[in-house]
């Protein structure tokens, strides 16, 4: 076997985790900002170039589209006076945005063979070219575009003018410096003091012909490298090392002890007192083998609970195990938010907040956590309702707080999570059923009918018009979604991949095996 392939057996898992740089001096906060800023710079000269000659780039197959996207840039990049690791970050940055970009154009220009103009319009016209925030706010243009929002009669008009005040509101916003190599002179390391026990983030910075180098000397030896577990015996002139910030009752036990550091990435904020705060993200890889699941667990995703799990047996589809994970904090905070956000707006001010994101980010976060930890006393396969195309952007949908909830809640972003924490955990990726019929199908003779739930019942209760079985409803429908995936594993081969349309009034329908399992969980 290549010593680049994995074995069959094992989980390749990434994971970030976030280390604060502990009260760098006033030098070295002149130095990180330079380095930000000539990686801004030279981002921007990069995307400039690539764009300019973006028509010939996509005609042009991944291989060479990325020999010919570095031919292009590297010459701009080479320029810069920041680190190898650096400048290989940049181009690695800007070949993968406009691959993206490329991409989205061609899956637009999919959707759109066979339409209407009126429903092309709809699916929210063409990819936006991608751009760079300006590193200077102008109060002029702030102004100017603030007015132009105010005047605005068609909804095209209004969608151009938000896009044009979000650019301008990001301006001064330093672009993140990607550190994608591991090493003194190329990139950056996470070490450790085996005397003193601090942990420290070592950061190259520049090349040895910028301004800054040779000023000082920055003396690594007698620090461990936490990647190989190496003692360094080294210095160098082109970087610095900073004490690092983090909990080390979560992050070393979780990340450092555990896992590999691959890549790193340098991002600048505020505290509340308009205080510069460097942080670095850094991806750790873990490795774990694969464990057999045993149980299948059901997830349903809603408003009042973020999500409601089942643990069901594979032989009968008895419930081993039922949970509800709560989301009314989370729901009361994002409509107070709302409320100011269209306060603040309607008087033509700025609203920047970013409690709703960081919300609904701890809500994910929870309720992938308590996904997993169910996963793991069970050994389950995780099982999820397809909602690619509810939470789908490409087709118009009415408005109500389920469809506004689809996106609040970051549905794609959970399901993002719990896969890879699933796998650093040693199970297998989520699967899918699709979303038809879950939330009004009774577990027990299988009966579909809209008023086995009653959206207006306060009690969220379901209630079967045909057998009299009642449940939580939510609980009930990821008992559904669990069951739904047992039958589609014990359908034959040929059958499997048919449409549950097509399969009812047959030997094989889906209430046809919910009978038959109910007759098994009898005693």
């Amino acid at each position: 076997m290549s010593k680049f392939q994995k074995p069959p057996n094992q989980i390749i898992a990434h994971k970030t985790a976030t280390f604060q740089l502990h009260a760098p001096t006033k030098r070295r906060q002149a130095l990180l900002h330079d380095a930000m800023y000539r990686n801004h710079l030279a981002y921007t000269r990069g995307l400039k170039k690539l764009l300019e000659n973006i028509e010939q780039l996509k005609l042009l197959k991944k291989s060479d589209f990325n020999k010919e996207g570095d031919r292009l840039i590297r010459p701009l990049i080479k320029s810069s006076p920041l680190s190898s690791s650096a400048r290989s970050g940049v181009i690695e940055d800007l070949l993968a945005t406009i691959s993206a970009y490329i991409e989205l154009g061609k899956d637009y220009e999919n959707r759109i063979k066979g339409k209407t103009p009126e429903e092309i319009k709809k699916m929210g016209g063409v990819p936006g070219l991608p751009t760079v925030p300006p590193l200077i706010s102008s109060e002029e243009d702030w102004a100017r575009r603030v007015d132009a929002f105010r005047k605005v009669v068609f909804l095209d008009e209004e969608d151009e003018a938000k896009s044009k005040l979000l650019k301008e509101s990001k301006a001064g916003q330093l672009r993140p410096l990607n550190f994608p190599r591991n090493g003194v002179d190329d990139g950056f390391l996470l070490l450790h003091d085996p005397k003193t026990d601090r942990y420290f983030i070592f950061l190259n910075l520049f090349s040895k012909k910028a301004r800054w180098a040779g000023r000082k000397i920055t003396y690594l030896t007698g620090l461990v490298n936490v990647r190989n577990g190496e003692t360094l015996r080294r210095k160098t002139k082109t970087g610095e090392l900073f004490p690092i910030n983090f909990s080390k009752d979560y992050q070393l036990e979780n990340f450092i002890h555990n896992g590999t550091p691959k890549t790193a990435k340098l991002i600048k904020s505020e505290d509340s007192l308009g205080h510069a705060v460097y942080n670095v993200h850094i991806s750790f890889e873990f490795a774990s083998e694969i464990k057999p699941t045993q149980t299948l667990l059901g997830v349903d995703r809603g408003i009042i609970n973020l999500a409601s799990l089942t643990v069901i047996s594979p032989e009968t589809g008895a419930i081993l195990e039922q949970e509800n994970v709560d989301g009314t904090d989370l729901r009361f905070i994002q409509r107070k938010l709302e409320r100011r956000q269209k306060i603040v707006q309607q008087s033509g001010k700025r609203f920047k907040n970013k409690a709703r994101k960081a919300e609904a980010d701890k809500a994910v976060h929870r309720t992938a956590n308590e996904i997993v930890r169910q996963a793991v006393a069970y050994n389950s396969q995780v099982i999820l309702e397809d909602l690619r195309p509810l939470s789908s952007r490409s087709t118009k949908r009415k408005k109500s707080n389920f469809n506004r909830m689809l996106n609040r809640t970051q549905y794609q972003k959970l399901l993002f999570v719990l896969n890879y924490k699933l796998q650093v955990a040693g199970l297998p990726k989520c699967q899918h059923v699709a979303a038809s019929y879950t939330s009004i199908t009774c577990p027990e003779c299988g009966c579909q009918d809209k008023e086995n739930r009653n959206r207006k019942d306060l009690k969220n209760q379901f209630l079967c018009q045909d057998c009299g079985y009642s449940k939580d409803a939510d609980l009930n429908a990821s008992y559904v979604i669990a069951l739904k995936r047992l039958w589609r594993q014990s359908l034959p081969e040929a059958e499997r991949k048919k449409r549950f349309q097509d399969l009812v009034n047959t030997d094989y329908a889906f209430d046809r095996c919910l009978k038959l399992l109910a007759q098994k969980r009898k005693p």
